[in-house]
């Protein structure tokens, strides 16, 4: 008698365990299961960045404007393996309907003081952003965490693909927010 009571409740214990774990296994299959999801804080946080251009002249006959975007440090060096040195420089322009660009150029060093420099190619790359869990992810491309330049709020952006050169994947820059007489021209306004 002992021994049909123990099999009934692991028999009820199957029939309730199987559908469960065969709904759990759709639901998280079709993207209904539970994702991490960032708060207001973290997207308003990345929000901050978005481009802007904004009309700087008070002549209404002669409007001048400067556009406000994520922009790399200029000094970031990746030493290739001929010995010379990658400086990559991005622009990134985010806009509020989540989409965005990014202007990459490369320049070639000789040493990573700077210098003279032979320019490299530039590419413009269109995306998705979202802030899924506190990062910003730039589909595609890369991801982007808080950080602080000189006292200031920033991105730190890590690329997840190589653009040009093969340095550049799994490399991480700082971006702050600068202003720029260029808006997306930028690539050729160097």
């Amino acid at each position: 008698m002992m021994k049909s009571s123990l099999s009934s409740r692991s028999f009820r214990a199957k029939l309730f365990v199987t559908p469960v774990f065969i709904i759990a296994t759709f639901l998280v299959s079709f993207g209904y299961g539970l994702k991490a999801s960032a708060g207001t804080a973290d997207v308003e946080y990345f929000k901050q960045f978005l481009y802007k251009k904004e009309n700087t002249s008070s002549d209404p006959d002669f409007p001048s404007y400067q556009h406000r975007f994520l922009m790399t440090t200029w000094n970031d060096m990746i030493r290739r393996p001929d010995g010379k040195y990658l400086n990559p420089v991005s622009n990134l322009f985010m806009y509020e309907d989540g989409t965005f660009i990014l202007i990459y150029k490369e320049n070639y060093f000789d040493n990573p003081n700077g210098g003279s420099f032979f320019p490299g190619p530039c590419k413009k790359i269109q995306g998705r952003w979202s802030v899924p869990d506190k990062t910003l992810v730039l589909e595609g491309l890369g991801i982007g965490e808080r950080t602080t330049i000189h006292g200031s709020q920033g991105v730190r952006l890590t690329y997840q693909r190589d653009i040009h050169s093969p340095q550049l994947k799994g490399h991480s820059v700082d971006a702050g927010y600068g202003i720029s007489n260029f808006g997306e021209a930028v690539c050729f306004g160097f």
